[in-house]
């Protein structure tokens, strides 16, 4: 079971910064640091706080499960990329909607959103529950869902071009990242949660974080060339989830050696389908 005080505790948080990063105007910080200075604004500091407390109450949760105790680390970053997703999601969005009862609604859906993908989490690390491939693909389903959202998002609140671009390939690569590492079939017999840095795939040679470094990558440049005609957030958030799926796709061929011409060929041509029927609904 979920440690439910420590978490629910978090969650209540969860949702107290949401509503203030909403209601309440911040003064800017600035930083310094390696030479450099720049300003934060007050709701970009409640921002990083708010992706502090996930991680923080996402560890208490599955920090204390018998088949992560037992040899793996405390930090969990693997288990803190969807609910962290959810959470950034609606930070960005819910702005954009001046209704309070909107935005009450918004941050009530986050807070279930995040304690919904925390349990499957925490149920996925069970290697011998009953209905464990059920819930890694519903998770992989909801991930999707969270990126689409996030896409979306940031192209909704980021005004700087650059900015969303470079957000856009962070996102990218850690979802990738999360895609991979979750499928059993990429890494055999490893434990879904038991990774110990962003850097490995439970040690494997099977490691080749430059892939998903890559995939970013290729994903800003998508952004930055579907941004000149794709106005609707939500149709850029469907047209990069559409490319971000492929290039999973395609990732997850080579990280198991199957990775062939006529694989390459086939993602290619749903690639094109799929951007061709979200074309028409531009």
């Amino acid at each position: 079971m979920l440690l439910r005080d420590r978490f629910s505790a978090v969650v209540a948080l969860v949702a107290i910064g949401l509503l203030a990063s909403l209601a309440l105007h911040w003064p800017a910080r600035s930083v310094d640091g390696l030479g450099l200075s720049f300003a934060l604004s007050g709701r970009d500091l409640v921002g990083l706080v708010l992706v502090g407390l996930v991680w923080v109450g996402v560890d208490a949760a599955l920090g204390h499960h018998p088949h992560i105790e037992s040899g793996a680390p405390a930090m969990l970053p693997l288990s803190w990329v969807l609910p962290t997703a959810w959470i950034v999601a609606a930070w960005l969005i819910l702005p954009s909607s001046g209704r309070l009862d909107v935005q009450l609604l918004g941050v009530a859906a986050a807070c279930v959103l995040l304690a919904l993908a925390t349990a499957g989490e925490y149920y996925v690390a069970d290697p011998s529950a009953r209905w464990r491939v059920g819930a890694q693909f519903v998770l992989r389903l909801a991930t999707y869902l969270a990126a689409m959202l996030l896409f979306a998002a940031i192209r909704l609140a980021t005004q700087s071009r650059g900015a969303a671009d470079l957000a856009v390939a962070a996102a990218g690569a850690v979802l990738a990242w999360r895609l991979c590492a979750g499928d059993d079939r990429v890494v055999p017999g490893l434990q879904t949660l038991q990774i110990k840095a962003l850097g490995a795939l439970g040690g494997t040679t099977l490691a080749r974080w430059w892939v998903f470094a890559a995939l970013g990558i290729l994903l800003a440049a998508s952004a930055w060339l579907f941004g000149l005609w794709t106005r609707p957030p939500l149709l850029f958030g469907l047209v990069l989830v559409v490319l971000l799926y492929l290039g999973v796709g395609v990732v997850k061929q080579f990280l198991l050696q199957r990775l062939t011409q006529r694989v390459v060929v086939e993602y290619l041509a749903v690639a094109v389908v799929a951007l061709l029927l979200l074309s028409l609904v531009r």
